[in-house]
């Protein structure tokens, strides 16, 4: 585990602590977030709301078939048709995002006010690209080479190694991320050390927590 200059993010305006998972796409995220599961924390997943906000009968599904009405079929969004156009298309990615983006924070705020936990752990890949940092006050990034990278995207998706090299370069670099995140985690340890990394930062996140609240 690294840890990079691990202070409270007071510019956050939660009431709560609000721990973020990120990385890039196929790094170990999901991994990690269920290891925080697995220990009993709440995790809330940017991913599964991106998913809900665009279900049927939804304003998300609305805009999505107004702006990408090619990729419909009827109702049915064809998602992995989508997602190789926005690997090659930037305007239609901005048209995507600005669509997702507004109503996924909106609702991730939601849970988040609505948690009854003290601590809430979110995971939001985007989680700088797209501004989400400003709900949290610590960060963690699940990282691994690019190789490790390329290798899991394409057995996990089944896809092109041209289109994951694609999807890849769509997000901010990986190294760039990490230096931007207050843990790092190398998703590529073996299972223990990962749970006893994801132990170490829970120790060291709630001994802030109990600092920050004696000096209010």
């Amino acid at each position: 585990m690294i840890a990079n200059n691990v202070t409270h993010n007071k510019q956050n305006y939660m009431p709560k602590t609000v721990v973020a998972i990120t990385g890039g796409i196929a790094t170990g995220k999901s991994y990690i977030s269920n290891i925080f599961r697995d220990l009993g924390h709440e995790v809330l997943s940017a991913d599964s709301i991106a998913k809900d906000i665009v279900a049927m009968g939804t304003q998300g599904h609305k805009q999505l078939k107004e702006s990408f009405a090619d990729y419909f079929n009827g109702d049915i969004l064809d998602r992995a048709a989508l997602k190789e156009k926005i690997s090659i298309d930037a305007s239609a990615k901005k048209t995507l995002d600005s669509i997702t983006h507004p109503l996924i924070f909106s609702k991730l705020k939601k849970l988040i006010d609505t948690s009854n936990n003290d601590i809430v752990i979110i995971e939001v890949p985007l989680l700088f690209e797209a501004g989400f940092d400003s709900l949290c006050n610590y960060t963690i990034c699940a990282f691994c080479t690019r190789g490790v990278q390329l290798k899991r995207l394409v057995r996990r998706d089944n896809i092109a190694i041209e289109l994951a090299n694609n999807l890849i370069d769509l997000q901010m670099n990986l190294a760039q991320k990490s230096k931007m995140c207050n843990f790092v985690i190398d998703t590529t340890l073996p299972k223990e050390k990962i749970i006893a990394e994801v132990e170490n930062i829970i120790k060291i996140i709630n001994n802030l927590v109990t600092k920050q609240s004696q000096n209010a």
